[in-house]
């Protein structure tokens, strides 16, 4: 009851991403910037407006053109629950996810480079585990 939707789950989230230590404040403060960066107003979930808005600003800042679609069709995968709103706990899941992807790529180009048993070691280089 009250209260901002994900909120709860958000905050043990990012309490946990601290304490781990291969994630650290740093990575949670980041997250923490990042959801702020999208949620204008404050209320605690971004709107679909918002979410437009930011996409459209950051692709004006980098020179890019916007994508519409895609940036709508980002938003309703990230609104897992499809209330229209994407609440914290849901931004976070969306954004540990993409990390969680990239990393994966750069293992998959390790193991291009040097074979099945090379992993990527999370900074800047391809490690092989004998």
């Amino acid at each position: 009851g009250g209260g901002v939707p994900g909120k709860a789950l958000a905050d043990r989230m990012l309490r946990e991403m601290e304490e781990d230590p291969l994630q650290g404040p740093e990575l949670a403060e980041h997250y923490r910037q990042q959801w702020a960066g999208y949620d204008v107003n404050g209320d605690g979930v971004i709107s679909m407006e918002e979410n437009l808005d930011i996409d459209r600003e950051q692709a004006a800042q980098s020179g890019g053109a916007f994508d519409d679609a895609g940036s709508r069709e980002s938003f309703s995968k990230t609104d897992a629950n499809s209330d229209g709103v994407v609440d914290q706990s849901e931004f976070l899941k969306f954004m540990i996810e993409l990390q969680q992807q990239e990393i994966e790529s750069y293992h998959q180009r390790c193991r291009d480079q040097f074979g099945q048993g090379a992993v990527f070691d999370g900074v800047d280089r391809c490690v092989t585990h004998c």
